[in-house]
């Protein structure tokens, strides 16, 4: 807060311009750059960057001016962060972006056209804003364009909110707005789904307060359940290391119960695919198989973690 202090308390101290100073440090600017990019479309070298001590002079006035121009309108950009705190960036951030945009109104002012320099910097610095919270404000990015009409959806949903007393329905706001049902709807869902929630965030219960990553489904297989397809696979491949499979009986177990390493089950199709042989030839040697794998599973008690079902 400090910094922020020392900052407003800074740009205090420079004074506001008239009308004529506005006009002339304008027009000064518009004479540097001119002069600017007279070298820039040269490619920054040759006999346009070679500037004459007039033109010199006239480039260090016209950055002169514009820094003059910048701090005396800084108070503008301070007003405007101003009514967009809250919105997803920091003041001195909201500021700094504001800022920029008055750089840009500056080098863009035409004083020809006579008109106040705070007017036309008003425009450019509440782009700025508008854009900075379009792009940095949200974790999942918006397009401006579809920034600019949820803006408008929220008004027209809190005025009308505060006339009828409700929320209003979809064909309320598209008559509000001008638009159609289903853009309505379209933005309604654009906005739901650009809501993030940190993992972190607490659950309040009363009963049992947690945080919502302990209560969320995970799609990874639990720890237990990976330990006990560990061990049941362990077990098989003990099995079949007793049960004397033929190498095409133990590769087609392997297949039909996913003993490969994918945990996988697959069809007596899809086996007979991967073999390269009939669906019937591979039942019956998974019939046989199982046979063998029973009696050898018997006496040694390792037989049970499997499965024996076959189509």
């Amino acid at each position: 807060m400090s910094s922020l202090s020392d900052f407003l308390g800074e740009i205090g101290r420079h004074p506001l311009l008239t009308p004529e100073q506005e006009l002339t440090m304008g027009r000064k600017v518009q004479e540097m750059i001119a002069l600017t990019q007279r070298c820039h479309i040269a490619g920054g070298k040759g006999p346009a960057c070679d500037y004459t001590d007039i033109e010199k002079r006239a480039i260090r006035i016209g950055e002169k001016a514009k820094n003059k121009m910048i701090e005396a309108n800084l108070r503008l950009v301070v007003n405007l962060a101003k009514r967009y705190q809250g919105k997803g960036l920091e003041l001195l951030d909201l500021i700094q972006e504001g800022t920029l945009g008055l750089t840009r109104a500056v080098e863009k002012y035409d004083p020809k056209r006579g008109h106040r320099f705070s007017t036309y910097a008003y425009w450019w610095i509440r782009q700025g804003l508008n854009r900075a919270l379009s792009t940095q404000s949200r974790t999942i990015r918006i397009p401006v364009n579809i920034n600019e009409k949820l803006t408008k959806l929220r008004a027209a949903k809190s005025r009308l909110m505060q006339e009828n007393g409700i929320h209003p329905t979809s064909a309320q706001l598209s008559k509000k707005l001008n638009i159609s049902k289903e853009e309505v709807e379209e933005l309604l869902a654009c906005e739901l789904r650009s809501i993030t929630v940190s993992l972190q965030g607490v659950i309040k219960s009363k009963s049992d307060p947690s945080e919502l990553v302990d209560v969320l489904p995970s799609e990874e297989t639990p720890p237990m359940e990976l330990a006990e397809l560990a061990e049941r696979s362990d077990s098989a491949w003990s099995l079949l290391d007793t049960a004397n499979l033929t190498p095409k009986e133990r590769k087609i177990v392997s297949l039909r119960f996913g003993l490969d390493g994918t945990n996988q089950w697959r069809t007596l199709a899809e086996v007979a695919r991967h073999m390269n042989c009939s669906r019937e030839y591979c039942r019956q040697v998974v019939q046989r198989a199982l046979r063998k794998l029973r009696r050898a599973g018997v006496n040694s008690g390792i037989g049970e973690g499997i499965p024996i079902e076959s189509e």
